[in-house]
């Protein structure tokens, strides 16, 4: 029995420990993610290319899934 709970202390330990976090140093952790919102948020005076009704209707069907993924539109 004592050795069972031994077991299971040090058992628990080890996953304790696996849990702990790391720390970085790196300057550079968390630019990709920045870049990344950077990239699509709309800054006034952007360049915004005009959508066709027929691709935005065809782009939404796609979506609610009644159009085939392969359908045409894009040009």
């Amino acid at each position: 029995m004592r050795s069972i709970r031994s077991f299971l202390v040090m058992a628990l330990a080890v996953l304790a420990a696996g849990c702990a976090g790391t720390q970085t140093d790196d300057a550079r952790f968390g630019d990709s993610v920045r870049q990344m919102i950077e990239d699509q948020t709309y800054q006034p005076g952007d360049h915004v290319p005009p959508t066709r009704g027929d691709q935005a209707s065809g782009a939404m069907k796609r979506y609610r899934g009644q159009g085939s993924a392969t359908g045409g539109g894009m040009q």
